[in-house]
């Protein structure tokens, strides 16, 4: 898995984050401060998760280098999940410590990510889904507020 593609895929979760964080700001929230601190409903949360999600599918699959694939954004109960594929990289050729580094990575990432927090402090959870070549599955990456320390 390229540094590339992590670094790229955080930056779609940022982007994300950027626009759920933007529209609900839109609903009469009183100043930025009052808006990190705010806790929405499910609702409100998971709309905007959605819409999102839309927005980035209208262009996927998305090469996001020549080892990963946005293949798909999708979202659940407080959840937005990105879905990889590595077209060049058989899951069974992925190594349990490659996966390790890359979930370390992730997390430190995401997490220092000042428009993440809205969204943590919302209860979201960040979910990276990659597969392989081969269409095996290799990791589910889960980035809680706890990971977070939020």
């Amino acid at each position: 898995m390229s540094t590339t593609g992590n670094v790229v895929g955080f930056v779609v979760a940022v982007a994300v984050a950027a626009f759920v964080r933007q529209s609900l700001a839109h609903k009469n929230t009183p100043g930025a401060a009052d808006q990190e601190a705010r806790v929405y409903t499910v609702a409100e949360v998971d709309k905007q998760l959605t819409e999102a999600a839309d927005r980035l599918n209208q262009s996927t699959p998305k090469k996001i280098d020549s080892d990963t694939v946005l293949d798909s954004v999708g979202t659940g109960d407080k959840e937005i999940r990105f879905n990889f594929s590595l077209p060049r990289i058989p899951a069974s050729q992925v190594a349990p410590h490659v996966v390790s580094k890359l979930r370390s990575a992730q997390v430190e990432r995401v997490c220092a990510a000042k428009e993440m927090r809205a969204l943590f402090k919302n209860g979201v959870t960040v979910v990276y889904t990659y597969m392989g070549s081969d269409g095996g599955f290799i990791t589910d990456l889960h980035i809680t507020p706890t990971d977070c320390r939020i």
